[in-house]
């Protein structure tokens, strides 16, 4: 593989943005030929600090490998309020409006790429603009899905691609789930709230149809925390290959800046705390309490005796969670600060997440079990207490304890709960629960980080993951197909199709020739100059041009036949050439040809009547074409044809023979666009069952 560039459209969330970054360092590190361009989407609300210092550090680290390029801002975005409603139709449509940006620049990319030796050879996009394999498509590109999710996540939506009654949204009393990938049902309290709601629901389910026509998607999480959910993708059915390349962790360092947060003070009050002694509350970015709740927590953490790191956020809630508030100082109870003064801190803004669970004196996570904080906090042996506040957490925290046995449940994790204030006798029991040194959940999470970190070394299962990632990348590389435009010539009488249209693409063949040699030998000339070591190997040419064999013998190079018909087809050229041995014009015996009723054909087990021959065969001009193309077919070096052996055994069985002299026959087929056929299938059967899913 030459240098090769990969064009990353990551969704700007923190969530998405940072794995999806982490990955692009991971392929450039690994592999010095690769450079990425990653298309930045402006969103129209989110952490757009957060979001540049990520890129900054990327750029900073990276700035030979990795660029980021600014898409134009789309002036008719999505109604707002779609996004309260329907966070997934919005991400939709907003999608939908940056294609037509996303295509020109690519278009761009190549171009100036390919000024510079630089091939650009895939897409990777983030999971909820995988309709973006249009652009890909077009552009003749392969497509990756990015999913910051983890493995049992995919499970769950390649479930919903084929659930049975995919015409309706799911109900909060529907049964639990029997979803293939997981070893317990799934309860659909913990599934995400989208699901519940049609407009989302829809849009989730497109989104997984599109998901199997990429060529690939990327998870951040490793085959040994997952087994069983992995395993479960290597079982046939459409959903592509899944590469497992995590954990991905957000190594951002150190607090954005105009953050009011005390990094050091922090640090150093860590520093203090005896190893294993600290339970650290940290809920993302959008994770906030009612001011009851608050007091509730600040209860359980005094009643707890453990010592705690917490980060109480002063922040909007995010707009699809309608039980959270903001909170301030006054929310905790009076005197709670003086109480547990040495033993605990309080942060009110970010929180150094990565920072602080990499620190020796950390024991314990009390965690909202976002994909990312959990990746983290399995990375660094730290045990987590389940909290899950909104979309897919809930899914995650049943995940953690019920799936994989590895977190503290300090509730039963459900969204029916949601209302639910959780009091601090509950908060103390979990707290002192995960704080247990001796306990069974810390000796798997400790032998779990173990195998996360070896995955990622040198003969890991995510090492080697990624190692596979870039052979697909070098084997879309080699394998690319490019069209020339053959220059127009001067085209045959327009009144010759109508009487002989052989005779027509003889003469038309004719005509193309020495443009077709000359743009042969253009090739020929560029793959002995290039340095990739690229080869031409031979000529493949329809039937119907068959007399451009003459360029392939002038020139050197094997040449093949694609004969898009059958194999009895072929029986009858071979008989033709058999019957004109000695004559390859036909003109002697054509009249005799036409009075014979029944022909005894090679390959065919009753005589065929002339009646049903091509209806060329009763043009005295048409005919000599097909006598000739009959006789030429033996100059090929072999016949490329569209039809499989046990259909027509017999037929092909005759050019097996001693007496045939035709050249060896490929049977290739059938050949047809099995993913437009299954497309156009799934939605015709989509359309029947609800034509709302078919817009």
């Amino acid at each position: 593989m030459k240098k090769a560039e990969l064009i990353f459209i990551p969704l700007p969330g923190t969530s998405h943005l940072a794995p999806t970054l982490e990955f692009a360092k991971r392929l450039t590190d690994r592999d010095d030929r690769i450079s990425i361009t990653v298309l930045v989407m402006k969103l129209p609300f989110g952490n757009d600090q957060l979001t540049k210092s990520l890129g900054t550090n990327t750029a900073a680290s990276h700035s030979t490998s990795i660029r980021f390029i600014d898409l134009p801002q789309v002036d008719d975005l999505p109604p707002s309020q779609l996004l309260m409603t329907s966070p997934a139709s919005y991400f939709s449509l907003f999608t939908e409006k940056h294609k037509p940006h996303v295509r020109n620049i690519i278009r761009d990319i190549i171009v100036s790429s390919s000024n510079n030796s630089v091939r650009v050879t895939g897409l990777v996009v983030d999971w909820a603009f995988v309709s973006m394999v249009d652009v890909a498509i077009e552009i003749n590109l392969p497509c990756y899905a990015f999913s910051p999710f983890n493995a049992g996540y995919l499970s769950l939506f390649r479930y919903l691609s084929t659930r049975y009654d995919d015409d309706r949204e799911l109900q909060s009393s529907d049964s639990d789930l029997i979803v293939p990938g997981f070893v317990n049902p799934v309860p659909v309290s913990v599934l995400p709230p989208g699901l519940f709601n049609r407009d989302d629901y829809i849009a989730y389910f497109k989104i997984v149809q599109r998901l199997q026509d990429v060529n690939g998607i990327i998870a951040n999480t490793f085959s040994e925390l997952e087994q069983y959910s992995v395993n479960s993708f290597s079982c046939g059915g459409r959903f592509p290959h899944v590469y497992t390349v995590g954990p991905l962790l957000n190594q951002i360092k150190g607090p954005p800046a105009n953050n009011n947060s005390d990094l050091d003070g922090i640090l150093k009050w860590l520093d203090d705390q005896p190893e294993c002694s600290v339970v650290f509350l940290c809920f993302g970015t959008a994770g906030s309490f009612s001011p009851a709740q608050v007091k509730e927590i600040a209860t359980g953490l005094e009643q707890s005796e453990c010592r705690f790191l917490w980060s109480l956020r002063v922040s909007s809630p995010p707009p699809h969670d309608h039980q959270s508030t903001t909170t301030n100082g006054d929310d905790l109870p009076e005197g709670f600060m003086e109480r547990v003064r040495g033993r605990g801190m309080v942060i009110r803004g970010w929180a150094p997440q990565a920072e602080v669970l990499a620190h020796k004196a950390i024991g314990g996570f009390v965690s909202h079990c976002g994909w990312n904080s959990i990746m983290e906090s399995l990375w660094h042996g730290v045990p987590i207490v389940t909290w899950p506040l909104y979309a897919e957490q809930h899914f995650n925290a049943f995940t953690l304890v019920k799936e994989l046995g590895l977190s503290v449940e300090i509730m039963d994790s459900r969204k029916d709960h949601d209302d639910h204030i959780v009091m601090g006798d509950e908060i103390a029991r979990a707290v002192r629960c995960v704080m247990d040194g001796d306990s069974d959940i810390r000796k798997k999470v400790k032998e779990m980080s173990g195998i996360g970190r070896k995955s990622t070394l040198e003969g890991g299962s995510s090492f080697d993951s990624i190692g596979q990632f870039i052979e697909s990348l070098t084997a879309n590389s080699q394998s690319r197909i490019r069209f020339i435009d053959v220059p127009e010539v001067d085209p045959p009488p327009m009144q010759l199709p109508m009487t002989s249209p052989e005779t027509y693409f003889f003469v038309f063949t004719e005509k193309n020739t020495p443009h077709v040699r000359k743009i042969v030998e253009d090739i020929l000339s560029d793959s002995d100059s290039n340095d990739d070591s690229v080869r031409v190997t031979g000529l493949v040419t329809d039937i119907g041009f068959l007399r451009m064999i003459d360029v392939a013998i002038e020139l050197g190079l094997p040449s093949y036949s694609f004969l898009a018909s059958n194999i009895g087809f072929l029986s009858l050229m071979s008989y033709l050439s058999t019957r004109h041995d000695h004559d390859q014009m036909g003109s002697v015996e054509f009249q005799s040809f036409l009075d014979t009723e029944l022909v005894t054909l090679p390959g065919f087990v009753n005589p065929v009547h002339v009646s049903v021959m091509p209806s060329g065969f009763l043009n005295k001009d048409s005919y000599t074409i097909y006598v000739q193309v009959a006789h030429r077919l033996k100059n090929v070096n072999s016949i490329i044809v569209n039809t499989f052996f046990e259909l027509e055994s017999y037929a092909l069985n005759s050019f097996s023979g001693g007496s045939n002299s035709y050249p060896p026959v490929y049977t290739v087929g059938p050949l047809l666009d099995l993913q437009v056929h299954q497309a156009n299938l799934d939605n015709s059967e989509n359309s029947q069952k609800n034509p709302e899913m078919a817009r």
